[in-house]
């Protein structure tokens, strides 16, 4: 979820001079007590690697084609498969939420 919100606000793309790596970056994430998960900004890039980027590649292309990677309906899917497209599912729908009410509360004022 982290890396998903981080790269739809466009973080992943922040450069951190040398010496700042300890400034906080808000992720959007609560945690179990609904506090915001707050993380040190050195840290962006760990959480971009290549099993994210799989992951994320899988959730567009099932949603560009419409069809899920195997046979069958969602209880087909190996688990890791499914788990994978039902984060990133509910991470879209919240982002594009957020993006609506946003636009919605600018058309207003």
């Amino acid at each position: 979820m982290i890396a998903y919100r981080l790269l739809r606000a466009g973080k992943h793309k922040v450069h951190v001079r040398k010496g700042r790596e300890w400034l906080p970056v808000e992720t959007g994430v609560p945690d179990d007590e609904g506090k915001e998960i707050i993380i040190q900004s050195g840290s962006i890039p760990d959480y971009f690697d290549d099993y994210f980027f799989d992951a994320l590649e899988l959730f567009e292309t099932v949603e560009l084609f419409g069809s899920l990677p195997f046979s069958g309906g969602w209880a087909e899917q190996p688990y890791p498969i499914f788990r994978v497209l039902q984060i990133l599912k509910k991470e879209a729908a919240r982002w594009e939420q957020k993006e609506l009410e946003a636009s919605w509360h600018e058309k207003k004022h």
